[in-house]
């Protein structure tokens, strides 16, 4: 899913990326006492695995550690809807056996899909979840991405860093050779430009302030949960508890909790997990707005360039121009893209 939704933050000062800002948050974010841990140095120090955490999971402890290259796994999560041949998921699967992802796991939510996953030659295992009742009325797609956020949170409690992908994308080169590993979260973006990947300036003017007339705003697209890593840190564990607890009472997008919860700063009556975060580089980790809208169309820098990964996240008719993309990139065929429009069918 899509959506150019902003935060946006009145700040009474030019904003610049070292700045604090602060923000009246609804009530829905309040809280009388702090379930976040204390704020120390230790917050950030990469955690591993060990026999005490591996008790909390033992089964997906041994499927993590079966595959796991330095502490770090690839996950795709996915249910028996696209269990079968030249959907999604096999085109996701094809493209990280064709990558040679060799510490990648299908997380399976049935057993056909787990069966799915190793016939085509990926390491699979099951976990049956409920998805959360706040998300039931978005429909299966939504309730399936909130349980997104609980896998991610157990592998965390295992040691193990997580880099979690929705099945609707496509490795085009080892995602792992990319990561710069220097903050709890980095994540994808859902905008398709720098202004919008990475934050850019408004204002409201009040000209009855005269020297105070200018509120600046600093405006920033959600984070796309679609394709995210974090890393096995203390800091890293206190956001997941924060986003699965407000994803499983709360029918509000997940991909909205998740930013609020990496980007929103403590204040008298909130206390923020307090991440480190960074926002991929949003051509090099694709998503498919910024494809079809921009980088197609940019003439040599399209031919010359590829992606690591591409998640088709902006469009519904995604097997097509997944197989589309595959056509463009792995076959070389530089005109596979260009019969499709913008956007498709809601």
């Amino acid at each position: 899913m899509c959506s150019l939704f902003l935060l946006c933050v009145l700040v009474p000062i030019k904003f610049n990326s070292r700045d604090g800002y602060a923000l009246d948050l609804p009530p829905l974010f309040r809280t009388s006492s702090s379930t976040v841990t204390e704020h120390h140095n230790g917050r950030h120090t990469l955690e591993r695995p060990s026999r005490e955490k591996t008790l909390q999971y033992p089964g997906l402890a041994a499927a993590l550690k079966k595959v796991a290259i330095n502490n770090e796994v690839l996950v795709v999560m996915s249910d028996r809807r696209y269990a079968h041949n030249d959907t999604i998921l096999d085109l996701c699967i094809q493209s990280i056996n064709r990558v040679g992802v060799k510490n990648a796991l299908v997380l399976a939510l049935d057993n056909k899909t787990r069966d799915f996953a190793e016939g085509r030659g990926m390491a699979a295992f099951m976990m049956k979840l409920q998805a959360p009742e706040s998300q039931q009325p978005g429909g299966a797609r939504t309730m399936i991405g909130a349980l997104k956020f609980r896998i991610m949170a157990a592998c965390l409690d295992l040691g193990y860093s997580v880099l979690f992908s929705d099945a609707d994308v496509l490795v085009l080169q080892n995602p792992f050779s990319f990561l710069v590993r220097d903050s709890d979260v980095e994540c994808m973006t859902d905008g398709y430009d720098v202004r919008t990947a990475y934050g850019f300036q408004t204002s409201l003017r009040h000209d009855e302030m005269g020297y105070g007339s200018d509120a600046v705003l600093l405006n920033l697209v959600v984070l796309n949960a679609g394709f995210i890593y974090v890393r096995a840190t203390e800091a890293s564990r206190d956001l997941m508890s924060l986003v699965v607890r407000r994803v499983e009472t709360e029918n509000t997008w997940d991909q909205t909790i998740l930013s609020e919860s990496v980007f929103l700063p403590s204040t008298p009556t909130y206390k923020s997990p307090a991440v480190t975060s960074r926002i991929m580089d949003y051509e090099l980790f694709l998503n498919s707005l910024t494809l079809f809208r921009e980088l197609r169309h940019t003439g040599q820098h399209y031919t010359d360039f590829l992606p690591a990964v591409v998640h088709v996240n902006a469009h519904t008719d995604k097997a097509e121009r997944m197989e589309a993309i595959v056509d463009r990139y792995v076959k070389g065929n530089f005109t596979a893209l260009d019969h499709f429009p913008l956007g498709s069918a809601r």
